[in-house]
């Protein structure tokens, strides 16, 4: 259906703008601030038929979601001061509901192939655009002093990576390697480690005998040029996570959350165990920053009782969908579960919010819908 399409490809086309709102500075056609407004008003402007669908499709959906929202607001207001930054702010009122109408669009989608289509046609155009974009940040002029890393581009290409690595074709798993060395170039280190552990996965868990043999070899060879190549050219001896990776420092590094985010977040928390201090109160205690890590933040913000309930209703239902007959019955379903698991979720243990983190809106308007959609594949197969 065209519309399950439309609303495929304006989910899936936020991580093609995250990484063009990068690359148009510094290309010096724009700011960087100019950059971002283009981006938020390109997503207004795509998320518009969007809205007309779903209230075609899920119209009490979409007034339970907003108005559960605006009494969250409300309640916050009135009685925890500290979740006024955040109310006040523009997350509040344009991120925060973008991000609530991805879960929204993730959950009108009535084919779930057509998704998986677009998520191919999409992945193949982000490899070429994150070609552009680490040449320019490695070449521009343009480019600031302290424009060392992006975080935002190695979790936006997170999911194309994966998926392209998930293709019978030799140039989709070619392609999904180049944007490894891409990300590993221009990236942060968490994306790098959760692909890391996909491909180790994949291979190991979810491939046929003779395709283990040729990913075993493919990586053997990757690793060893990673280890002895990449490091002598030059651009990649500028990058932040091929520095941390030759020092032995990948996992262990501390990039100062554990002084400046943790260690003021956790005594909070244990200040007010079952209130907690209202929605988004973390950007009141970090000065507009936000905790990166989802069990801070939400252990904050709700206390330690609701937010217990919240996680074990969340990894309950994630259980019961991974361990269902059905879905022992579809391998590649599994394969896509653990991919929107990995891009959705585990990243947000240590980077981003869920308050406004497409990746993580994504993975849950797939985790409520995907029952739904194995039960369609079921009886169409």
């Amino acid at each position: 259906m065209k519309s399950d399409s439309y609303l495929s490809f304006v989910v899936l086309f936020q991580m093609i703008v995250t990484t063009i709102q990068l690359l148009l500075p510094l290309l010096g056609i724009v700011s960087t601030e100019t950059a971002a407004t283009y981006r938020v008003a390109i997503t207004l402007l795509t998320y518009l038929p969007g809205v007309v669908i779903v209230m075609r499709r899920r119209l009490v959906s979409l007034l339970f979601a907003f108005t559960s929202y605006f009494i969250l607001l409300l309640v916050s207001y009135e009685f925890f001061p500290e979740s006024h930054r955040f109310i006040e702010s523009s997350q509040a009122v344009s991120l925060t509901p973008i991000a609530i109408l991805t879960i929204l669009f993730m959950m009108s989608i009535g084919d779930f192939n057509n998704f998986k289509k677009m998520l191919l046609f999409v992945s193949r155009i982000a490899v070429f655009i994150s070609l552009l974009y680490v040449v320019a940040h490695t070449l521009s002029p343009f480019r600031e002093l302290d424009d060392t890393y992006s975080m935002s581009f190695g979790y936006s290409m997170l999911l194309p990576a994966m998926f392209l690595f998930t293709q019978q074709g030799y140039l989709d798993k070619t392609a999904s390697l180049l944007l490894f060395v891409l990300i590993l170039l221009d990236g942060s280190r968490g994306p790098v480690l959760v692909l890391g552990i996909f491909y180790v996965f994949y291979t190991l868990f979810m491939s046929s005998t003779r395709a283990k043999m040729r990913m075993i070899l493919v990586g053997v060879v990757a690793v060893t040029a990673a280890v002895t190549i990449l490091p002598r050219l030059e651009s990649f001896q500028n990058s932040r996570t091929m520095y941390l990776l030759q020092e032995g420092e990948l996992v262990s590094h501390d990039s100062g959350r554990d002084e400046k985010m943790y260690s003021v977040v956790t005594p909070h928390i244990m200040e007010r165990p079952l209130t907690g201090w209202g929605i988004g109160s973390d950007r009141f205690f970090l000065d507009g920053a936000y905790s990166h890590n989802i069990f801070l933040e939400v252990y904050l913000h709700y206390g330690i009782f609701i937010g217990s309930l919240l996680f074990l209703c969340l990894f309950g239902y994630c259980l019961k969908v991974y361990f269902s007959p059905l879905m022992r019955k579809m391998p590649l379903e599994k394969e896509m579960f653990i991919m929107m698991f990995l891009y959705g979720f585990i990243p947000k243990l240590f980077s981003g919010s869920y308050l406004i983190d497409f990746s993580f809106a994504i993975f849950m308007g797939y985790l409520l819908s995907v029952r739904r959609h194995l039960r369609r594949s079921a009886i169409s197969a």
